[in-house]
């Protein structure tokens, strides 16, 4: 003791009190960081009111919100494709129920025994594979996908642990390109998109599984009428089906044999395979068609009539026009250029006829014109043999037609022919949309003749001072029946030819370019 008291009693140099400092401080700042590790191992078990409020799950929960203002629009948003639940970290996740956006299972994240980017991958939601709302719907799904036609339900398939078992979501789309006409869909069945889990009661059993992908669209509507059938049906059914080179299956709702029919080299020449009627019950129960992936309606369509929407299709109308002359296997891909001097060639000019209404009543008045001035003149009258009217219309430079359904072949006109649209009285707006607009992307020069009120049969109908020819628009208030039994269905033509002469002139000039 004395010793010790001798050591702690003495007096230390400078130096000596200099290297006790240093050694206490050192010792002092060992003791603080082992004390904060084992406060921060405590620290980071959460209680369930800290994953509550954790950011991840604040992160969810804002983005369901922005979801849930866009969902009665286009509802595939950047929110919803980014819904990952966050946890701490030194805890293994926990299995969350799934978030919804108006009853659709969102994306959550687990580690049990799936990849994380193909789990990712399968449980994409209805709302960023479908879209609703706009001219056409449709949904693209990719994975397990079942139809059942008896009632019309697709199926699809998430892994169980991307969905509760007691959770379904759903929406229902008729696959028919015309959404903003009541009329046009009213008879379009209507099919219902489900997704369940993989271990659900009521998930159907495959009966015929198909290696290639399907498209399913409807063949009601307005498609009786040929401009229907190619702005309704053909164009967006090419811009949805050519990406696969005819490795796909048609799959047809409202099936019409007489369609197929009509339109089977078109139809053929998107499919190798057998059209399918996706309504037929079979006998033998084998109805559950499953497939890795298909479309539900079709896609590229929009307000513009004949053309398509290249924001969701890589194709054009240009395109089309070029898928349609192999199809038919049409010759003529241009039109005649006309030279100034050296050998005159006859441009080759069709005159459109109609029977019934919207007639053009003085055609051999026209014929004689169009000679004198320089064109070869064809006359007829276009009907349903699709294959004959191709031919036809493709072997010509020039089409000249009263307002109808017969000129939407210019489809098959060749790049640089001219379209004369003869537009009847009052229907400047119906005629513009439907064979006017389209000709800009089509390679179509287009040229449009107003006629005068003297040149409508109506002026012979109805005295000068009558609604119909001094407000026309009062007929439109009292909607399309009303309008258009007027001035669709009860008006002929006999053009002015001094006043029709200057149209025919602007063609030929055209052709010179």
């Amino acid at each position: 003791m004395k010793k010790c008291h001798n050591l702690l009693g003495r007096s230390f140099t400078r130096r000596e009190q200099k290297m006790v400092g240093t050694g206490a401080l050192i010792t002092f700042l060992l003791i603080v960081v082992s004390i904060c590790t084992v406060f921060q191992e405590w620290a980071n078990l959460p209680s369930p009111l800290d994953i509550i409020r954790s950011p991840g799950i604040v992160e969810v929960a804002k983005k369901n919100t922005l979801a849930d203002d866009k969902s009665n629009g286009d509802t595939r948003s950047s929110g919803q494709q980014q819904l990952v639940v966050q946890h701490s970290s030194r805890k293994k996740p926990k299995k969350t129920k799934n978030r919804t956006l108006t009853g659709i299972p969102k994306e959550t994240t687990t580690s049990i025994g799936i990849d994380r980017v193909e789990l990712k991958q399968r449980k994409r939601t209805l709302s960023a594979m479908c879209r609703k709302g706009g001219i056409s719907e449709f949904c693209d799904l990719k994975g397990d996908i079942r139809i059942d036609p008896n009632p019309p339900i697709v199926y699809y398939v998430v892994p169980t642990e991307a969905a509760d078992n007691n959770v379904t979501s759903s929406l229902t789309i008729k696959p028919y390109a015309r959404n903003d006409n009541a009329g046009a869909m009213e008879s379009v069945r209507e099919w219902t998109v489900k997704v369940v889990p993989k271990n659900h009661p009521d998930l159907p059993h495959c009966s015929r599984v198909h290696d290639s992908p399907g498209v399913i669209f409807s063949l009601a509507g307005f498609c009786g009428n040929v401009f229907h059938s190619f702005s309704d049906v053909l164009i967006p059914l090419f811009a949805t089906a050519r990406p696969f080179n005819r490795q796909v299956k048609l799959l047809i709702t409202d099936y019409r044999k007489w369609f197929i029919n009509k339109f089977i080299p078109i139809l053929q020449a998107l499919s190798r395979y057998e059209m399918v009627d996706i309504d037929d019950v079979q006998e033998d129960g084998k109805n559950i068609h499953c497939f890795s992936r298909l479309t539900l309606g079709l896609k590229g369509r929009q307000s513009n009539e004949l053309s398509i929407n290249t924001s969701e299709s890589e194709f054009t109308i240009i395109d089309f026009k070029k898928f349609l002359r192999s199809a038919y296997s049409l010759r003529k891909t241009t039109a005649i250029k006309l030279q100034d001097g050296g050998k005159k060639l006859a441009p080759v000019l069709l005159i459109i006829t109609r029977r019934r209404t919207r007639a053009l009543r003085n055609v051999e008045e026209v014929e004689r014109m169009a000679v004198q001035l320089g064109f070869n003149v064809t006359i007829a009258e276009i009907d349903a043999n699709v294959s004959k009217s191709a031919e036809v219309i493709n072997s010509c430079d020039v089409v000249l037609g009263v307002h109808g359904a017969a000129l939407t072949n210019m489809v098959f006109l060749p790049e640089n022919a001219v379209q004369i649209q003869v537009v009847p009285f009052d229907t400047d707006w119906i005629a513009k949309n439907a064979y006017g607009d389209p000709t800009k992307d089509m390679g179509v020069r287009y040229l449009e003749y107003k006629i005068g009120i003297e040149e409508s049969s109506l002026s012979k109908k109805y005295p000068p001072d009558h609604a119909v020819l001094t407000n026309p628009k009062l007929f439109v208030k009292q909607g399309w029946k009303a309008w258009s039994s007027i001035y669709m269905d009860n008006q002929n033509v006999t053009l002015d030819m001094n006043r029709f002469k200057p149209t025919l002139l602007k063609a030929l000039e055209l052709l010179h370019q």
